[in-house]
């Protein structure tokens, strides 16, 4: 039997896509239109624990216990790589495409 994960974070948008994270290392981007997974997000080494959403161009950033933040770019198929020096992200929030916050127990 398989092991089951506990659902982290679900964020709600208007870009049709519904991003999730679990206790695994890999977000996931499913269709809400069609109900079908889209892809899995590889890069984070540890836990992801917070995932924010804007728009098609920059539709998912997440954040994890590996202290990075990644900001997704799928049309492009890359991603940007923003690491901590403290502790790793539990919460993170985009303003825009190109600001975000993001916070820690450290603060």
């Amino acid at each position: 039997m398989a092991a089951a994960t506990a659902l982290a974070r679900v964020v709600f948008v208007s870009t049709h896509a519904l991003p999730h994270c679990h206790s695994t290392c890999i977000p996931q981007v499913w269709n809400i239109d069609e109900l079908t997974y889209v892809e899995s997000l590889f890069g984070h080494q540890d836990a992801v624990t917070a995932v924010s959403c804007m728009d098609r161009e920059v539709p998912v950033s997440s954040g994890g216990r590996d202290r990075s933040v990644r900001q997704w770019k799928i049309l492009n198929e890359s991603q940007l790589v923003f690491e901590s020096k403290t502790d790793s992200i539990d919460c993170l929030a985009m303003f825009n495409e190109h600001n975000y916050i993001s916070g820690s127990q450290q603060g």
